[in-house]
């Protein structure tokens, strides 16, 4: 310290004090500009990218959890083990390092990517890929005659493909509405307009595509004339519920019998749509890990920005100030006093 007028040479103040102003401050401390170490930087970019890249692909695609439900939540539980030791790394780092540092923004950054990538696994799983997996654990029926077939003898077929000549008949579709517009038509051939069973067995069906005040219905493959055509099953149970209280409806509307119905989605090649169901999940997959590697880049590259404003305030280089006393109202300090 140069403040001689009032305790002389810096070699005069006591040794603590002495010891205290002349520690090296850390790179954050005004006057310092901090020195950025790639290698931190690129973990934390590729870290949480790959937290969100693994915990949104072992719970969407692959049919891992399908198979193998319990291995994938133990993956997922492990995963939490670790983010919840980077966040007891960051409290310790920040209680006991003199200078922040890039402990508090992983375990955030990597806090986020393991919530979101698990959430977003699972709704492509519960929408596309678990819808797949359903389906090819049934078999496929072939030339399945709407008119003489009874549903119970195809309940275990996940894909159905109906003599030429069979179609829906739209004159008496109808719906049920629960938020959704459940629309469904009974599948009829072309040799009997009525089942010889007397009851309508096969339904398509779909959601928001019908009208509200008439048989209007228009989902699925609905234009179709073509000879052939097929169904998939519905495997939802939510949905199939309310299938089941539109056919009700129908059936009380039109005095029609629909006892046991099997619901399918109306298509020109069913085996093609099930299959483009899952490649739509990997693409939504994709489209997710681009996005979060953008993110992830975008947030590092803020967290730079934040540190580069720090520590360029002026220098408070307390020992070169002449002005500057050791204690309050610019008296001595009596250095006969033990420190404690």
């Amino acid at each position: 310290m140069a403040a001689k007028g009032v305790f002389g040479l810096p070699s005069e103040a006591h040794p603590l004090i002495t010891n205290r102003l002349q520690r090296s401050r850390g790179v954050f401390s005004p006057g310092h500009r901090m020195r950025m170490n790639i290698v931190p930087v690129f973990l934390n970019i590729m870290v949480p990218f790959g937290v969100f890249v693994f915990c949104c692909a072992i719970t969407s695609i692959g049919g891992l959890m399908y198979t193998r439900p319990l291995f994938v939540k133990c993956c997922i539980a492990l995963v939490g083990l670790c983010w919840l030791l980077s966040v007891a790394i960051a409290i310790w780092a920040r209680w006991h390092e003199p200078d922040p540092s890039w402990f508090t923004y992983s375990a955030m950054s990597v806090g986020v990517a393991f919530l979101l990538g698990t959430f977003a696994g699972y709704t492509i799983f519960t929408y596309h890929t678990k819808p797949y997996f359903q389906l090819r654990d049934l078999k496929v029926s072939q030339g399945i005659d709407p008119s003489r077939n009874a549903g119970m003898e195809v309940n275990d077929a996940g894909i159905l493909h109906f003599r030429p000549g069979s179609h829906v008949d739209y004159s008496i579709s109808w719906h049920f509405k629960s938020r959704s517009l459940y629309c469904v038509a009974p599948i009829i051939s072309n040799t009997s307009q009525v089942p010889f069973g007397q009851t309508y067995d096969f339904w398509a069906v779909g959601k928001d595509c019908c009208s509200m005040t008439a048989a209007d219905f228009r989902c699925g493959s609905w234009g179709h004339q073509g000879s052939a055509m097929g169904g998939i099953r519905v495997v939802d149970e939510d949905d199939a519920a309310m299938y089941r209280l539109a056919v009700k409806q129908t059936a009380s509307l039109y005095n029609i019998m629909a006892p046991l119905p099997i619901f399918v989605e109306w298509s020109v090649n069913p085996e093609l749509e099930a299959l483009e169901a899952k490649r739509k999940g990997f693409r939504i997959f994709t489209n997710y890990c681009v996005f979060a590697f953008i993110c992830s880049l975008f947030s590092v590259a803020v967290a730079l920005a934040r540190f580069s404003f720090m520590g360029r305030g002026k220098s408070a280089d307390y020992l070169d100030d002449t002005n500057w006393n050791f204690a309050s109202f610019n008296k001595p300090i009596d250095w006969s006093v033990q420190a404690f």
